[in-house]
Protein backbone atom coordinates (compact mmCIF):
# COMPACT_ATOMS: atom_id res chain seq x y z
CA UNK A 1 0.00 0.00 0.00
CA UNK A 2 1.44 3.59 -0.80
CA UNK A 3 -0.19 6.66 -0.93
CA UNK A 4 2.85 8.24 -3.64
CA UNK A 5 2.08 8.58 -7.19
CA UNK A 6 3.74 5.67 -8.39
CA UNK A 7 3.74 6.68 -12.39
CA UNK A 8 4.87 9.39 -11.91
CA UNK A 9 7.58 8.30 -9.68
CA UNK A 10 8.66 5.78 -12.33
CA UNK A 11 8.81 8.43 -14.92
CA UNK A 12 11.36 10.75 -13.13
CA UNK A 13 13.46 7.84 -12.21
CA UNK A 14 13.13 7.38 -8.90
CA UNK A 15 10.32 4.12 -8.61
CA UNK A 16 12.02 1.05 -10.81
CA UNK A 17 9.86 0.08 -13.49
CA UNK A 18 10.44 -3.49 -13.48
CA UNK A 19 9.25 -3.37 -10.07
CA UNK A 20 6.15 -0.89 -10.99
CA UNK A 21 4.72 -3.13 -13.53
CA UNK A 22 5.63 -6.53 -10.62
CA UNK A 23 3.32 -4.63 -7.87
CA UNK A 24 0.69 -3.66 -10.73
CA UNK A 25 -1.04 -6.76 -11.66
CA UNK A 26 -4.48 -6.06 -9.92
CA UNK A 27 -4.22 -1.97 -8.54
CA UNK A 28 -7.22 -1.45 -6.05
CA UNK A 29 -7.99 2.12 -5.05
CA UNK A 30 -9.33 2.48 -1.54
CA UNK A 31 -10.55 5.78 -0.49
CA UNK A 32 -9.12 6.74 3.03
CA UNK A 33 -11.61 5.86 6.27
CA UNK A 34 -12.88 9.76 6.42
CA UNK A 35 -13.79 9.29 3.08
CA UNK A 36 -16.40 6.35 4.18
CA UNK A 37 -17.59 7.24 7.54
CA UNK A 38 -20.99 4.94 7.02
CA UNK A 39 -18.22 1.94 7.47
CA UNK A 40 -17.22 2.70 10.82
CA UNK A 41 -19.89 0.93 12.61
CA UNK A 42 -19.79 -1.77 11.12
CA UNK A 43 -15.77 -1.60 11.24
CA UNK A 44 -16.32 -1.31 14.71
CA UNK A 45 -18.21 -4.48 15.32
CA UNK A 46 -15.87 -6.38 13.14
CA UNK A 47 -12.69 -4.97 14.51
CA UNK A 48 -14.03 -5.39 18.29
CA UNK A 49 -15.09 -9.16 17.46
CA UNK A 50 -11.59 -9.53 16.24
CA UNK A 51 -9.66 -8.21 19.36
CA UNK A 52 -11.83 -10.54 21.36
CA UNK A 53 -11.19 -13.64 19.30
CA UNK A 54 -6.99 -12.39 19.79
CA UNK A 55 -8.02 -12.58 23.76
CA UNK A 56 -7.82 -8.84 24.38
CA UNK A 57 -10.97 -8.46 25.91
CA UNK A 58 -15.01 -8.70 25.29
CA UNK A 59 -17.29 -5.84 24.73
CA UNK A 60 -20.86 -5.88 24.55
CA UNK A 61 -21.42 -2.78 22.89
CA UNK A 62 -20.18 0.83 21.91
CA UNK A 63 -22.30 4.05 23.33
CA UNK A 64 -23.78 6.42 21.07
CA UNK A 65 -21.44 8.95 22.13
CA UNK A 66 -18.32 7.10 21.36
CA UNK A 67 -19.61 5.89 18.49
CA UNK A 68 -20.15 9.75 17.49
CA UNK A 69 -16.35 10.58 18.72
CA UNK A 70 -15.50 7.55 16.19
CA UNK A 71 -17.97 9.02 13.45
CA UNK A 72 -16.21 12.60 14.04
CA UNK A 73 -12.94 11.73 13.76
CA UNK A 74 -10.91 12.13 10.65
CA UNK A 75 -8.78 8.74 11.03
CA UNK A 76 -5.32 9.81 9.24
CA UNK A 77 -3.70 6.38 10.26
CA UNK A 78 -7.15 4.65 8.95
CA UNK A 79 -8.78 1.29 9.90
CA UNK A 80 -5.17 0.22 11.38
CA UNK A 81 -5.77 3.67 14.03
CA UNK A 82 -9.39 2.50 14.28
CA UNK A 83 -7.99 -0.84 15.66
CA UNK A 84 -5.33 0.80 17.85
CA UNK A 85 -8.18 2.74 19.61
CA UNK A 86 -10.71 0.16 20.35
CA UNK A 87 -7.89 -2.44 21.37
CA UNK A 88 -6.66 0.91 23.86
CA UNK A 89 -10.30 1.46 24.57
CA UNK A 90 -10.87 -2.33 25.63
CA UNK A 91 -8.36 -2.08 27.82
CA UNK A 92 -9.06 0.85 29.63
CA UNK A 93 -13.30 0.32 29.38
CA UNK A 94 -15.10 -0.20 32.61
CA UNK A 95 -16.76 -3.54 30.69
CA UNK A 96 -20.39 -3.33 28.56
CA UNK A 97 -20.42 -0.49 27.12
CA UNK A 98 -17.18 1.69 25.59
CA UNK A 99 -17.69 4.68 26.53
CA UNK A 100 -15.61 7.72 25.10
CA UNK A 101 -13.15 8.65 28.55
CA UNK A 102 -11.96 4.77 26.99
CA UNK A 103 -10.54 6.40 24.21
CA UNK A 104 -6.95 8.17 24.11
CA UNK A 105 -7.10 12.01 24.26
CA UNK A 106 -6.11 12.46 20.53
CA UNK A 107 -8.93 11.08 19.19
CA UNK A 108 -11.24 12.58 21.84
CA UNK A 109 -9.28 15.75 21.74
CA UNK A 110 -12.67 18.31 20.68
CA UNK A 111 -15.25 16.11 21.47
CA UNK A 112 -14.03 16.20 26.14
CA UNK A 113 -16.88 18.23 27.44
CA UNK A 114 -15.49 20.95 28.97
CA UNK A 115 -19.26 22.16 29.91
CA UNK A 116 -19.70 19.30 32.70
CA UNK A 117 -16.64 21.04 34.53
CA UNK A 118 -16.46 24.73 33.55
CA UNK A 119 -14.27 26.07 35.99
CA UNK A 120 -11.53 23.01 35.30
CA UNK A 121 -9.03 23.83 33.55
CA UNK A 122 -7.78 21.16 30.49
CA UNK A 123 -4.98 20.29 32.57
CA UNK A 124 -6.73 19.33 35.45
CA UNK A 125 -9.29 17.52 33.10
CA UNK A 126 -5.91 15.61 31.43
CA UNK A 127 -5.09 14.41 34.95
CA UNK A 128 -8.62 13.56 36.23
CA UNK A 129 -8.63 11.15 32.91
CA UNK A 130 -5.06 9.50 33.47
CA UNK A 131 -5.98 8.65 37.25
CA UNK A 132 -9.20 7.38 36.03
CA UNK A 133 -7.34 5.08 32.99
CA UNK A 134 -4.77 4.12 35.59
CA UNK A 135 -7.29 3.27 38.39
CA UNK A 136 -9.35 0.88 35.27
CA UNK A 137 -6.24 -0.74 34.33
CA UNK A 138 -5.14 -1.73 38.31
CA UNK A 139 -9.02 -2.87 38.44
CA UNK A 140 -8.76 -4.80 35.04
CA UNK A 141 -4.97 -6.53 36.02
CA UNK A 142 -5.91 -7.30 39.96
CA UNK A 143 -4.04 -4.86 41.15
CA UNK A 144 -0.87 -6.27 39.48
CA UNK A 145 1.28 -3.07 38.99
CA UNK A 146 3.23 -4.79 36.40
CA UNK A 147 0.50 -5.91 34.05
CA UNK A 148 -1.20 -2.30 34.80
CA UNK A 149 1.91 -0.60 33.50
CA UNK A 150 1.95 -2.61 30.26
CA UNK A 151 -1.48 -1.99 29.58
CA UNK A 152 -1.08 1.50 29.92
CA UNK A 153 1.85 1.51 28.32
CA UNK A 154 4.27 3.26 30.80
CA UNK A 155 6.81 2.01 32.39
CA UNK A 156 6.10 0.38 36.33
CA UNK A 157 8.12 3.27 37.94
CA UNK A 158 5.55 5.91 36.13
CA UNK A 159 3.12 4.11 37.16
CA UNK A 160 3.71 3.77 41.02
CA UNK A 161 4.85 7.39 41.00
CA UNK A 162 1.40 8.25 39.65
CA UNK A 163 -0.44 5.78 42.14
CA UNK A 164 2.15 7.95 44.91
CA UNK A 165 1.17 11.49 43.76
CA UNK A 166 -2.58 10.24 43.63
CA UNK A 167 -2.60 8.26 46.58
CA UNK A 168 -3.81 5.35 45.38
CA UNK A 169 -3.15 2.11 47.68
CA UNK A 170 -2.97 -1.74 46.66
CA UNK A 171 -6.37 -2.61 48.07
CA UNK A 172 -5.65 -5.75 50.82
CA UNK A 173 -7.90 -8.78 50.84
Amino acid sequence: ATHRDLPRLMREGTFREDLYYRLNVIPIHLPALRERKADIPLLVEFLLERLAAKGKGKVLSVSPRAMSVLMDYDWPGNVRELENVLEHALVCSRGGAIEPDAFPRSVVGRHTDHAQHPKRSRASVSETDDKEALLRALEASRWNRGLAAARLRIDRTTLWRKMRRWSIMVPRD
